[in-house]
């Protein structure tokens, strides 16, 4: 084991392939203005979160409950309050009340959010197997 395998719990080294896939790589997209630090972090701060994730390591897991973690990721991202259910409702109030300065800061739709989180799972299941 190396130094910074040392620094890195065991938990945090296996969320770090999810983390990397879900904030972008070449094949996932990235969402604008959110680097890889903010969702690894409030991963490694919920220990809820961290459990939901590990069914992007399993092969036989459920697309709808996969989609439904990423938009509760999403929202998270974004600092959504916990009123706001789904991104579609977000995006709502963000164009509304101008709680953004351009288009591309708006967070995805969530039908969006689905297939982000369904590329997601298969780059992470690609790099587990």
């Amino acid at each position: 084991m190396n130094k910074d395998q040392k620094a890195i719990r065991k938990q945090m080294c296996e969320i770090l392939p999810f983390v990397h896939a879900f904030s972008g790589c070449d094949t996932t997209s990235s969402f604008y203005g959110i680097g890889k630090v903010k969702p690894f972090k409030m991963i490694a701060h919920s220990e809820e979160l961290q459990n939901e994730i590990k069914l992007f390591n399993m092969t036989d897991s459920n697309n709808d409950e996969l989609g439904e973690i990423g938009e509760k990721l999403i929202l998270s991202l974004y600092n959504s309050s916990p009123s706001i259910k789904n991104l579609d409702d977000l995006r709502y109030i963000f164009t509304v009340t101008g709680n953004y300065s351009t288009v591309e800061r708006l967070p995805p739709t969530s039908r969006a959010a689905y297939y982000h989180s369904m590329r997601s799972y298969l780059q992470t299941l690609s790099w587990h197997f």
